[in-house]
């Protein structure tokens, strides 16, 4: 959510790259921190399905309840995430 926690704003949505086997989000539009999450029918909330680009790697939240780390994010960046190695990067 960028500025707000609208889920179902299109302007929010990842792009998928299969080729690439990345998801980039748009830039982002509200300096604060970062916090991207899956939606899916079977996850019962977005906390479940939370994670954050700390230091270059992909950290989940899990099933814990407590905050991932909090990663600061300025307008303009985007943020790219690499599953199939973990990875994720802030530009």
């Amino acid at each position: 959510a960028f500025g707000g926690w609208d889920e179902g704003a299109a302007a929010n949505l990842f792009t998928v790259d299969d080729v690439a086997k990345t998801i980039t989000s748009p830039a982002l539009t509200a300096d604060g921190n970062i916090r991207s999450y899956v939606d899916h029918e079977w996850i019962p909330a977005w906390w479940n399905a939370e994670f954050v680009p700390n230091a270059g790697v992909i950290e989940y939240r899990n099933d814990s309840g407590d905050d991932p780390s909090a990663i600061a994010g300025t307008t303009g960046q985007v943020i790219t995430y690499m599953f199939d190695d973990n990875t994720a990067s802030v530009q």
